[in-house]
C-alpha cells in the first residue's frame, strides 16, 4: 500500500458565516475519529466551499479516492454536517511510484 494525500472540496459549508465553525467541527471530527489522516480544514468564503485534505493508504489512486470519500464522509456525519455536493476529489500519491506499480495504475484506469 502507499500514501495518498487527498483534497475533497464540497459546496455550501465555506459561506463566510459558518465556515470557522465548520471547519472546527470537521477538523475536531477527524482528529477524533482518523487521526492518522493528518487532516487540514480549509475554506473559500467566495465559493462557499468546504476542502478537508488529508492521507489514507491504498493500493491506487482509484482505491485512495474511495477509501478516502469514506473517511471524509464520516468525519462529515460525525461533525454533524449535512451532505453536500462535492466539486471535487483530488488524490496525489506521495512518494515516488516504480515503474511497475505505475504500469499497474494505468492498466487499472
Amino acid at each position: 500500500m502507499r500514501d495518498y494525500r487527498l483534497t475533497i472540496t464540497v459546496k455550501k459549508h465555506g459561506h463566510r458565516d459558518v465556515a470557522e465553525k465548520n471547519m472546527e467541527r470537521l477538523l475536531e471530527a477527524f482528529e477524533s475519529l482518523h487521526p492518522e489522516a493528518g487532516a487540514a480544514i480549509g475554506a473559500n468564503f467566495h465559493l462557499s466551499r468546504l476542502d478537508a485534505t488529508f492521507s489514507v493508504q491504498a493500493d491506487g489512486a482509484q482505491a485512495a479516492s474511495a477509501r478516502g470519500y469514506d473517511v471524509f464522509a464520516e468525519a462529515m456525519k460525525a461533525a454533524g454536517l449535512e451532505p453536500t455536493e462535492i466539486v471535487e476529489i483530488n488524490s496525489v500519491c506521495v512518494g515516488q511510484m516504480t515503474a511497475e506499480e505505475a504500469d499497474r495504475e494505468l492498466a487499472a484506469a
